[in-house]
């Protein structure tokens, strides 16, 4: 009422002035408010900061005077001496104190803000987050909703959520006159730095009516493509940056990335860089690898000497530093693209990716061509056999009944899934898996689980006789029946010992994912419980001597894949294979072969005139029509994994044969 009564008083004197003749006019004194004095006392102890004193003072002002215009901000005061002396929950009473009882006070707002800032000194963010949507809902300042987004971005920012902090940021910023952008900007460019580059370009479609922030947007983007091993991208980014903005704070560094991203696309065509494990435990692997490319080598000098060829083969010890600071020397060497490696394959594929540098990996690691579209992987994998197993079975063989005994171990549990996965996807039907610890070397209770041997079954649940004739069963592959007159032949119940009890076979091939060792010790106790009318299912670690000098007659037709086979009918691979012979009086395995065929295609690339860049190299490879060389026919995907038609093999005699398909 005091303050309506003041403001009624100057308005009656203002239009007196404007109607009356000019006439001196005696303003009477203002009246000031009860406890102004001990008001102002506590303003000037706050001011000098004794807080002590000037606390009590506003808290005798406020008992005194609750009705006071100025109780509300000597409340304020208490809050904010509370926050000085990190009494944080005390603050925050104030604060809430004063928005209880003094709502449409100037300071209410003040207030919310203020608790919001203390939650998120204390780290509380979750909490933040729920106040500022109700402090947004009652605020109507703008000033106070561009302190709410600004924090809030703060908060999103400390959790690392750096899209929703970008977003308040911007909100906070275009609420923001000009003249107050500066802060807020700091905050956006440093949260730019931690977007990612699918957030960057979402961003940027939205800033195309602000120059400023589009620049920085602009050149981040070129930035992350740069760390991606996107080098063109990255370059042509780059180089609309600094068109549009010459004279941008970012535009030195722009300008030296450019140069370095263009120094990484030199390359020379006739160099490419081998790298293998040729020390250490996995040397075994890396040398065999090497006789293959060496080999190819050989091939494409007598072929094409009018062409130079080089080849940089520097060893990584499978050590992943090792793998890294070679991939850097190649890359200084300029070389076209890298071979391998065979161990520590995903720290060099990362670093040929920023490199730019197309690398052909040689290597089973799952996921190592998610790395970039630089990294390619040409090599045999389980996918590839399991598509191989059962895709034959159901397409070829007509059968869609699978079974699956697996050890407990990595191997095995990985091929268990793939190989489930695929039957289902295929409308096979897996009708039994039983698992064995990889120390077993008796296997009798999971063979009787998955035959019905193991419990007793009701009669009601015991099949129908009709429903297993000879008949009723696809011609088995172990079954010593066929062309081969001289073969042993096996009789079911021969070796169980038992007339009573048969095997209930619900299942037409049996899946087994392990060594040839554990293998040859199973399928002879497949057949001892008179599990013979299967066809018998292996990877390509089947391909083995081993298997077939301790399995024998058991294993007799036993279907398995591989992705090279020296007694293949193919001219190229009988040429490689007697070429192998020749120089090193050894048979070739898959590892020299995979080696040699990979080194085939990129050096045929290497030599085309019209690829003059090593983006032109890596989307020759990308779209590289299927090539033959001695592991069958090779073209990539657009991941960068190899496509192949690995080699189905079963067992006849004592060896190998390759099957024939539809």
């Amino acid at each position: 009422m005091k303050v309506i009564l003041k403001c009624a008083m100057v308005l009656i004197i203002i239009l007196s002035a404007g109607c009356a003749p000019k006439q001196t006019i005696i303003q009477a004194p203002v009246q000031p408010e009860p406890g102004d004095q001990l008001f102002q006392d506590a303003e000037k102890m706050f001011n000098r900061a004794d807080y002590e004193a000037a606390h009590d003072a506003y808290k005798t002002f406020i008992d005194r005077y609750p009705d006071s215009l100025s109780a509300a901000a000597a409340i304020m005061k208490l809050g904010e001496i509370y926050a000085i002396q990190g009494k944080s929950d005390e603050s925050r009473r104030m604060y809430e104190c004063l928005i209880s009882n003094y709502p449409d006070s100037l300071f209410s707002n003040d207030a919310r803000v203020n608790i919001l800032e203390s939650l998120y000194e204390e780290g509380r963010y979750q909490d933040v987050i729920r106040q500022a949507a109700i402090a947004l809902e009652d605020s109507v300042s703008e000033k106070h909703i561009i302190r709410i987004y600004s924090l809030l971005g703060d908060t999103y920012q400390a959790k690392e959520l750096y899209v929703d902090a970008a977003n308040f940021y911007l909100s906070a910023y275009h609420r923001t006159a000009k003249q107050g952008k500066t802060l807020i900007l700091v905050k956006l460019k440093n949260v730019f730095w931690r977007l990612k580059t699918l957030d960057i370009i979402s961003l940027l479609s939205r800033m195309k009516d602000d120059a400023l922030l589009e620049s920085y947007l602009m050149y981040h983007l070129g930035h992350n493509y740069a760390e991606e091993g996107k080098n063109d991208k990255a370059v042509r980014v780059l180089s609309d940056f600094l068109k549009q903005f010459p004279k941008h704070e970012y535009a030195e560094q722009a300008a030296g990335m450019i140069t370095e991203l263009n120094l990484r696309s030199v390359y020379r065509r006739d160099t490419i860089g081998c790298l293998l494990p040729l020390s250490g435990p996995y040397e075994i692997y890396g040398q065999r690898a090497l006789k293959g490319v060496e080999l190819a080598l050989s091939v494409l000098l007598n072929a094409h000497g009018d062409f130079p060829l080089n080849l940089i083969i520097r060893d990584t010890a499978s050590d992943s530093e090792k793998a890294i600071e070679t991939v850097k020397q190649f890359a200084d060497e300029h070389v076209a693209a890298i071979i391998g490696p065979v161990i520590a394959a995903e720290a060099a594929a990362g670093e040929a990716q920023r490199q730019g540098i197309p690398i052909v990996t040689l290597t089973q690691k799952r996921g190592i061509t998610q790395t970039g579209d630089y990294v390619f992987r040409h090599f045999i994998t389980p996918e590839m056999q399991v598509d191989a197993l059962v895709n034959y079975c159901i397409s070829d063989l007509g059968i869609k009944r699978f079974t699956m005994l697996y050890p407990e171990e990595p191997y095995g549990i990985a091929f268990m899934n793939l190989f489930w996965d695929r039957v289902i996807s295929a409308g096979g039907e897996v009708t039994g898996v039983e698992s064995y610890q990889s120390s077993q070397t008796d296997f009798a209770d999971s063979i009787k689980k998955l035959a019905g041997l193991f419990y007793k079954l009701p009669e009601a649940l015991k099949p129908d006789p009709e429903d297993f004739t000879e008949e009723a069963l696809p011609e088995p592959l172990n079954k010593s029946a066929g062309p081969d007159e001289d073969e042993e032949t096996v009789q079911p119940g021969a070796l169980s010992g038992s007339e009573e009890t048969k095997p209930v076979i619900d299942f037409d091939a049996i899946f087994i994912p392990d060594s040839p060792k554990k293998a040859g010790l199973i399928i002879p106790q497949l057949a001892f419980y008179d599990i013979t009318d299967v066809y018998l299912l292996g990877t390509n670690l089947w391909h083995s001597g081993q298997l077939i000098q301790m399995a024998g007659q058991y294993a007799q037709k036993a279907i398995l894949p591989d992705g090279f086979f020296a007694d293949s009918s193919s001219a190229e691979t009988r040429k490689f294979v007697s070429l192998f012979r020749e120089v090193y009086g050894e048979e070739p395995g898959f590892m020299e072969a995979i080696a040699y065929d990979t080194t085939m295609m990129l050096f045929d690339m290497v030599r085309n005139p019209e690829i003059q860049s090593r983006k032109q190299l890596r989307d020759q490879l990308a779209d590289m029509k299927a090539v033959d060389g001695v592991t069958g026919s090779t073209s990539f995907d657009q991941s960068g994994e190899a496509v192949k038609q690995l080699y189905l093999l079963r067992i006849k005699g004592n060896k190998f044969i390759e099957l024939n398909r539809r």
